[in-house]
């Protein structure tokens, strides 16, 4: 296993009308921007920069404010927001963090019920999921003795979460090469607690 990049684009990649797109997306969905910020866990005020243009967004507030924004639109892809994203088919994600956000998403679930969960915050998670910065409370990197760098998966709340069996299970599922076809079924919640 090899140390996977962070996702992330250059500053100029991002079209300088994106505020007004999240604006024009909140709107559609009749929040406030009081009600973005809760559900990204961003500052009210970051929401209300990002919109008028004071302040573009990091990749990874632009790819949480997304996700969160087109949850329920199969029509709009995150290229509708900045033109030229990374798209990859499902088999090409690779990483703990990027393989977990689809277990997540198969279950149906939103980062702020897994996040509550384990114990993170919102934006935690979605850092871990984004491969965009270091989340030493759920991934910790080692240096095996012939010098490779490996990251292993550190939290038996985020695999409960997942409803896998157990941390290593949840560690084989990222690491699988027909992880797509694992099976979904939640597995009992009262066992797991259990353990």
């Amino acid at each position: 296993m090899t140390s996977i990049p962070r996702h992330t684009f250059p500053k100029d990649a991002i079209p300088n009308n994106v505020g007004t797109e999240i604006c024009r997306l909140r709107e559609v969905r009749g929040w406030t921007k009081a009600e973005l910020a809760a559900r990204s866990g961003l500052l009210r005020e970051t929401i209300s920069r990002i919109e008028t243009g004071k302040r573009p967004p990091r990749a990874d507030t632009l790819l949480r404010l997304a996700r969160i924004l087109l949850a329920d639109q199969d029509d709009v892809e995150l290229s509708d927001i900045v033109p030229g994203w990374p798209e990859t088919d499902g088999r090409q994600v690779v990483g703990h963090g990027p393989r977990s956000r689809v277990r997540r998403q198969q279950l149906k679930l939103t980062e702020a019920e897994v996040a509550k969960k384990v114990g993170v915050s919102i934006s935690t998670l979605s850092r871990f999921e984004g491969n965009t910065r270091a989340t030493p409370t759920l991934l910790v990197t080692r240096t095996t003795p012939h010098g490779d760098v490996i990251q292993l998966l550190r939290s038996r709340q985020l695999a409960q979460a997942l409803r896998f069996a157990d941390l290593a299970d949840h560690e084989a599922f990222c690491a699988a090469e027909d992880w797509l076809d694992w099976p979904v079924d939640p597995i009992d919640d009262a066992a797991a607690e259990d353990r």
